[in-house]
């Protein structure tokens, strides 16, 4: 394993060049859509946020798009684990960690995978959002409610 271990560090400057191109990528088409993350030399995530009553409909119109997200950083209060330990309220956490979602950024990300993702994500905030109605009962989106905020 000491032999693999060191062939992947001859790889490492590479994959970190690679991975902090998907993010100057990402900062400089996005600015406009998202809130990019703190610059990374890194980039072990892309954990950007976007308004929370759009998180969760752009993580199913991107994976409609084949494009996979996720959310990390779900407060650890909210862990089942831990959920029932501690009783106290964290509310910036709990209103902070709505709206974050991680894009794909991985060395194996062509320029066209890039342009791939920038291109949904400012299609669905220059077009979807325009279909989703928020009130503080509920989200609407093409007429449907996707969320009830009771």
């Amino acid at each position: 394993t000491a032999a693999i271990c060191l062939e992947q560090m001859k790889k490492l400057e590479g994959h970190l060049e690679r991975r902090r191109h998907v993010q100057a990528m990402y900062n400089a088409c996005l600015q406009e859509y998202i809130q990019p993350p703190v610059w990374s030399n890194t980039v072990q995530n892309y954990s950007a946020r976007v308004p929370s009553e759009h998180r969760d409909l752009l993580i199913d119109y991107l994976a409609d798009k084949k494009i996979n997200t996720s959310v990390h950083y779900k407060p650890l209060h909210k862990h089942g684990v831990v959920s029932g330990m501690n009783q106290r309220d964290y509310p910036v956490a709990n209103e902070e960690w709505l709206k974050l979602i991680t894009l794909p950024c991985h060395p194996a990300m062509t320029d066209e995978d890039i342009d791939y993702v920038i291109y949904w994500i400012k299609e669905y905030f220059d077009h979807e959002m325009k279909h989703t109605y928020v009130t503080n009962d509920y989200i609407m989106h093409h007429g449907s409610v996707v969320e009830k905020r009771v």
